[in-house]
């Protein structure tokens, strides 16, 4: 470090040995470059940077980012066969066990009608919305591996009893050799094969891992507080079966398959088909004449009773899919989710104080961006204001304004009435008050709301000072400039809520 020239050298050197260059680069900006250079080698030279805006280049960066979406956790094994083939090349990648999927993701929506209004008269399913740990399950020649939802193997977090659960049930059964499933695994309570009741996330988020050389094959492991967690796989789709592809087979045709593995390690309570009922849309279908005692209820009257008995079973909401819908890796929007923060007036609002806020990546870094933002809840009992999540749903608008209005404000440590475990941020004093909503309240290891008054740390698992209390999934509502910093939501309010939560 002696040896920089300038403050700048010493910067980027910093950064470098943190990992953590915060230019704005990503893995998709690297996946961009490569269709470029293709297009580019092509053509010889590129005379403007508009005609890397061609259809030409659109295409070939499409194919891609779609390419990588069945490859994700091997970026390098994509750039190699641009390398090797140019964008042709890429027809060589195909979904393969043990090269993590990208993921499926639903929109949401917040009311039932506009359900009906994206699927027209299609036939759809509508499975509960489990609140766990989405993971993706990949099996071949006796060996498993996990994947989380942003496609990192978190294989050892399940070491000690999903996996060698799989492995007793699979042990000797050739009719099922390989494959991949998309799964929630929930935290449940077992009584008895008759009575598995859900538990909220925070129970399972608690949980700690067992060791690599416990040789149980339950799928039961415990909290940092000693007792016992169990733990239900539900399984929702299956994307490969045998080396046989299924990612572009109708839903319909996937559940069959699905089925043949549920079959050989399906197991109530323990591991086990989503709960779903399927709904058709078309309202002029009928009955064959038939006459029945009582009238065939209407699509949305089906929907809102699947719903209602999801939440009623502590699941988040519903996830609706048409029938006939293939698997798109990494795409959004051909799935929705309908969850109960999402519908008015079945979660109250918080309104909080940004008291921080990251410099964005991405996108957001090139417009100069603060992403995410640090806000906190009042605890008025020791004049602080304690963080409770990391928010990022503004519009640009929004973005830019307040990033402006921040960066004149910036301090050079954390403010003194501010408690937050968050170090690596920007910070300035308390000033504002934002509305926010979110799906529910959790225990956490990051955030600090609660730790004032709360004489529960919910599970301490070694970090320094207990456990706060964090806000899932926040989004944005809207500015409270009527309301002074000291009218936010208060840690108490946060910590009843919570409890009430727990019940």
């Amino acid at each position: 470090m002696g040896r920089c020239e300038d403050k700048k050298s010493v910067v980027f050197l910093v950064r470098i040995l943190m990992s953590n260059l915060r230019v704005g680069c990503t893995v998709l900006s690297f996946l961009d470059a490569a269709a470029e250079a293709c297009y580019l080698n092509k053509v010889g030279r590129v005379r403007y940077e508009k005609d890397f805006e061609k259809e030409e280049v659109k295409i070939a960066k499409k194919k891609v980012r779609e390419k990588y979406d069945l490859s994700r956790n091997d970026v390098t094994y994509v750039l190699e066969k641009i390398v090797e083939g140019g964008i042709e090349g890429l027809d060589g990648i195909r979904v393969r066990t043990f090269y993590a999927i990208a993921s499926m993701l639903g929109s949401p929506v917040n009311s039932i009608e506009a359900i009906l209004t994206h699927y027209g008269s299609e036939s759809i399913t509508c499975e509960w919305k489990y609140d766990g740990v989405r993971c993706q399950i990949h099996y071949d020649d006796g060996i498993i591996k996990v994947f989380n939802r942003h496609s990192e193997e978190n294989t050892d977090t399940w070491r000690g009893d999903v996996i060698p659960y799989l492995l007793e049930k699979l042990e000797g059964r050739e009719e099922v050799k390989s494959f991949i499933l998309d799964v929630e695994v929930v935290a449940v309570a077992r009584r008895d094969l008759e009575n598995v009741r859900i538990l909220p996330f925070q129970t399972l988020s608690t949980r700690k891992r067992k060791s690599p050389g416990d040789e149980s094959t339950t799928t039961t492991n415990t909290t940092s507080s000693g007792s016992e967690v169990d733990v239900c796989v539900y399984a929702f789709d299956c994307l490969y079966l045998n080396a046989e592809i299924l990612v572009d087979l109708e839903l319909s045709e996937r559940r069959e398959h699905l089925d043949t593995v549920l079959e050989v390690v399906g197991s109530k309570g323990y591991f086990d088909r989503v709960t779903s009922i399927n709904v058709s849309l078309d309202v002029m279908e009928v009955d064959d004449g038939e006459e029945e005692d009582e009238a065939k209820p209407s699509p949305d009257e089906e929907i809102k009773s699947a719903f209602e008995e999801a939440v009623k079973n502590k699941c988040e909401g519903l996830m609706l899919k048409s029938t006939k819908s293939k698997y798109e890796a990494g795409a959004r929007g051909g799935w929705l989710k309908l969850k109960k923060d999402y519908i008015d007036g079945l979660c109250d609002t918080l309104d909080v104080v940004p008291i921080g806020a990251w410099r964005g990546t991405g996108r957001k870094a090139e417009k100069g961006f603060f992403s995410p933002w640090l806000v906190a809840v009042y605890d008025k009992q020791n004049d602080k204001f304690e963080s409770i999540c990391r928010l990022l749903s503004l519009t640009d608008e929004m973005y830019t304004s307040k990033t402006e209005f921040y960066r004149q404000r910036l301090l050079e440590k954390p403010s003194d009435r501010v408690n937050s475990r968050e170090t690596n941020c920007y910070f300035w004093e308390p000033c504002e008050v934002w509305e926010i909503k979110g799906a529910d309240l959790t225990a956490s290891p990051v955030h600090s709301a609660t730790l004032g008054i709360a004489e529960d740390d919910f599970g301490d698992d070694g970090e320094e000072g207990g456990r706060g209390i964090g806000l899932r999934f926040p989004r944005f509502v809207r500015e409270r400039k009527d309301k002074g910093i000291e009218e936010a939501t208060t840690s108490e309010e946060i910590l009843r809520m919570f409890q009430a939560q727990r019940e």
